[in-house]
């Protein structure tokens, strides 16, 4: 029995014009939906001028991935979600709306209709503001991942809202290129509260001591994203040596350090790999030591 529902399930149609009806599917039938990059199968004009809208009518969904449709308007996504509906998603768990149109009316209906979420992608939703982090904090009380990387309107209001309720569970946070900026209280909430993150992106950070704190109390850290941060060689060293589980690492465009660095840092840590990009590896160096190089993307 076929358990997921993809944009293609839903044409039918040439290229130019994609006429889809409402599907209506048993509960038990579907557990994730990837409407991604579904824009040209949302909408068919009809020659009388209406407008009919694809859409999904079901209870036990666990995935909605809506992510990639920035030419649908907010009106389209609610549809495609069935937000628009009495009846929704109570068992949504997994939600991606990068790149979409979406606002804080949105989040609100998510919220209020879907609480128990637990992971949630928000890249480049240029929309979303801070009240949707707080309205996410408070009524999706199990979220543990939560993206919003390149959301210029969330700042360290709302960040310190979801850490603030949510900082015990959260496994991964990022929020990289948006309107948050590293701070000593935004520092010390993380490293009092998020104690089991996995993975972490906080972007450009100015003061390598901040990253350095956060190694301390983040012991559980697997993925840490430091690029852009201008953090020396030896206190790098000491950041890695402070996280026993990490495993993945970019340090992509540190001008404080050099090649010469990394490929000691890849010498002392052998189970790690490293993002280097803004580097000019020679070759030689590269051939000398396959396994080394192996775990080295520039």
């Amino acid at each position: 029995m076929k358990r997921f529902l993809t944009a293609e399930d839903l044409s039918g149609a040439p290229p130019d014009g994609f006429k889809v009806s409402r599907i209506f599917l048993r509960p038990d039938q579907l557990v994730s939906i990837d409407l991604s990059n579904s824009y040209k199968f949302a909408k068919f004009r009809h020659s009388s001028g209406r407008d009919e809208r694809a859409g999904v009518r079901v209870m036990l969904v666990k995935e909605l991935n809506l992510s990639n449709n920035s030419c649908l308007t907010e009106s389209e996504l609610y549809q495609l979600s069935q937000l628009d509906q009495d009846c929704a998603f109570p068992f949504l768990l997994n939600v991606a709306l990068a790149q979409t149109a979406i606002s804080d009316a949105f989040i609100e209906r998510l919220s209020s209709r879907c609480p128990n979420v637990e992971s949630i992608d928000l890249t480049q939703c240029a929309n979303v503001t801070d009240s949707a982090l707080v309205m996410l904090a408070a009524r999706c009380t199990r979220i543990h991942s939560i993206n919003v990387s390149d959301c210029a309107l969330v700042s360290n209001l709302g960040v310190d809202f979801i850490i603030e309720r949510l900082g015990a569970n959260l496994v991964m946070l990022d929020v990289s290129n948006s309107g948050v900026r590293m701070t000593q209280d935004l520092c010390e909430k993380i490293t009092e509260r998020c104690f089991n993150l996995r993975n972490l992106n906080l972007g450009i950070v100015t003061d390598w001591r901040f990253i350095d704190a956060i190694a301390v109390r983040c012991k559980k850290l697997k993925v840490l994203d430091v690029s852009r941060c201008q953090i020396p060689p030896k206190e790098l060293n000491d950041i890695v040596a402070k996280l026993p589980n990490l495993k993945n690492l970019n340090i992509s465009f540190n001008f404080k350090i050099n090649e010469k660095n990394i490929m000691q840092l890849l010498n002392a840590f052998p189970g790690l790999q490293i993002a280097a990009f803004g580097f000019d590896f020679a070759d030689s160096v590269l051939t000398s030591n396959p396994a080394v190089s192996n775990r080295l993307c520039f």
